[in-house]
């Protein structure tokens, strides 16, 4: 895939916690630790917001396990996902879950999970609806750090033609 001609005006935030974080020039970037999602605009970061998962890392965060056994306060990996899905939906603008997979692969069970494929597609839909954040099955890495971009630039141009927070208005 050719390189994104389209950037956002403002450097992009990445969470320092990301594992595998996608090739974004360190001109445009800036590492730290977010809330909530793994990248966000540093100007703007309430008007949107992504998460990005790989297919297996989305359907280990289906499963409910404790992922890090700290003690008392550890926590179910799925309702961490869950939480932070509700989060982005409540504060973020354009909240975005991207996956670098596509239906297919979901639908021919190409992760390591025993999850059913159907189970994957219906907690997909089911959190577009109930945390109001859009799901996009970006086909691999390449396509979904392009579609992110495009998401950002968007945003910030809707956001710059004034109409950016209509949505957070009607919700308060």
């Amino acid at each position: 895939m050719s390189k994104p001609q389209v950037w956002p005006r403002s450097r992009i935030v990445v969470d320092s916690r990301e594992q595998k974080p996608w090739p974004i020039p360190t001109e445009r970037q800036v590492v730290k630790a977010l809330p909530y999602g793994d990248y966000t605009l540093e100007d703007y970061p309430h008007i949107v917001c992504v998460e990005r998962k790989s297919l297996d890392d989305l359907v280990g965060s289906m499963i409910p396990t404790k992922r890090d056994n700290a003690g008392p306060n550890a926590r179910d990996r799925r309702q961490r996902f869950k939480d932070e899905l509700q989060v982005m939906g409540e504060v973020v603008d354009n909240p975005f879950l991207i996956v670098e997979a596509q239906w297919s692969d979901i639908s021919k069970k190409n992760y390591t999970s025993n999850i059913h494929p159907r189970a994957v597609m219906g907690a997909l839909v089911r959190w577009q609806q109930r945390y109001r954040v859009g799901v996009i099955l970006a086909g691999d890495r390449a396509h979904a750090m392009a579609i992110m971009l495009w998401h950002m630039r968007a945003a910030e141009d809707t956001f710059h033609a004034g109409q950016g927070d209509r949505e957070r208005d009607r919700r308060s």
